[in-house]
């Protein structure tokens, strides 16, 4: 059985998509892998991965990863984005037209992400409909890690979205609200097998230590330096920041966001920041910390926070929708989105430490029963076999 993982952005692996294909690589040995990724710079086209994977990177190369890709030069290449999008396309699909293989496994909503960027100016879906997946006559399946149009109210993500749904039979939804959105508007169309499978965390790799007290206590914030993560309430802790406090950001994002979360900082002795972090040492940050902040706004899971949790880390959200594990007083703090109560519960965690490690424990017992690599990755595994032998 060969399965072919399209995600455009594999290289560096940063983000839930990248990390769930590399856990789904190393979780399934006996089945064969190949990614279909953008060709970035740095990398070599072809690479060899854990047992018989493979990296297959297409050309042009993808102008995001380039160093210099900052500032106005954003502006002014996104004609060629555009264009080396289209390119690219054309080549993987040329590629996947002769491929052998089983089944095609879609890491979605957002494929060729220079259409998507050209389209939302515009707010018309142009470019994208370009993006096609109709001329695959084996079975397919769409992985949606996000519904960008619950963040956006952008008719171009709306469109996208839902043609995305319609041109796949099999569709896997991180997170339950995805699978309500997907569901309703799937039945409407056609029969579709729709599976909502949570994020999954190796919890080998995540393991659970017992949490080191400190003078200070330490706060960790685990993110995409982007308004919907919260920056918010990051920012409003940084200006108001408690001096029993030290506070640690991992963020990953664009040089502006980062100059500018630098800018603010102001070399503060009692911040840390640590910019575009490697996905395999976060565990070590992870453990460092007697607290995460992941006051993401986007309602769900989040897979940083099921990563603190494996660790016994308990973590801070927004109370907004449905963010189990995350349960107020039982693994973690829900809160609202207001300095003031953040600032309140922080005084409270500092005044009562010893709640962290029962809170912890529990955390990482739901994550081992409910969402570790052991027992998720059997799920799609099955997906794969009945798609496959049917």
């Amino acid at each position: 059985m060969k399965i072919i993982q399209w995600i455009d952005k594999f290289n560096p692996p940063l983000g839930g998509g990248p990390t769930s294909v590399l856990a789904l690589i190393n979780g399934m040995q006996d089945v064969k892998f190949e990614v279909v990724a953008n060709a970035v710079y740095c990398h070599p086209l072809i690479e060899k991965y854990s047992g018989s994977a493979i990296i297959s990177s297409f050309l042009p190369y993808d102008i995001t990863g380039h160093p210099k890709y900052k500032g106005i030069y954003k502006a002014l290449l996104l004609p060629y984005k555009t264009l080396s999008e289209y390119i690219r396309f054309k080549n993987k699909k040329k590629y996947l037209e002769k491929a052998d293989y089983d089944i095609l496994h879609v890491n979605g909503p957002e494929i060729n992400y220079g259409f998507t960027t050209f389209d939302r100016l515009l707010h018309n879906p142009f470019f994208q409909k370009i993006t096609n997946f109709k001329f695959v006559n084996k079975p397919k399946i769409l992985t949606l890690h996000g519904t960008p149009s619950l963040e956006t109210n952008n008719p171009a993500d709306f469109y996208n979205e839902k043609r995305m749904i319609e041109m796949f039979d099999n569709i896997i939804c991180v997170e339950g609200y995805i699978y309500e959105y997907v569901k309703k508007y799937a039945e409407s169309k056609n029969a579709k097998n729709v599976w909502f499978i949570p994020n999954f965390v190796d919890a080998n790799k995540f393991k659970y230590t017992l949490p080191t007290y400190n003078e200070k206590l330490k706060v960790l914030f685990i993110g995409r330096l982007d308004p919907t993560r919260g920056l918010d309430l990051l920012y409003g802790l940084i200006k108001n920041l408690p001096e029993y406090i030290e506070l640690q950001i991992i963020g990953s994002g664009a040089s502006i966001k980062i100059n500018e979360l630098d800018s603010l900082i102001d070399n503060k002795t009692n911040i840390k920041f640590y910019p575009n972090i490697q996905n395999e040492l976060i565990p070590k940050y992870i453990e460092n910390a007697d607290i995460i902040l992941n006051p993401v706004k986007v309602e769900g899971i989040s897979r940083g926070s099921l990563e603190s949790l494996s660790c016994g880390r308990p973590v801070i959200m927004l109370d907004k929708g449905n963010r189990y594990p995350t349960i107020h007083g039982k693994t973690g703090y829900l809160i609202k989105e207001d300095i003031n109560e953040l600032l309140s519960l922080l005084e409270y965690i500092n005044d009562n430490r010893s709640e962290l490690e029962k809170l912890g424990r529990n955390a990482r017992k739901i994550v081992e029963e409910q969402f570790s690599t052991d027992v998720i990755i059997p799920k799609i595994k099955k997906i794969y076999e009945n798609l496959c032998y049917q």
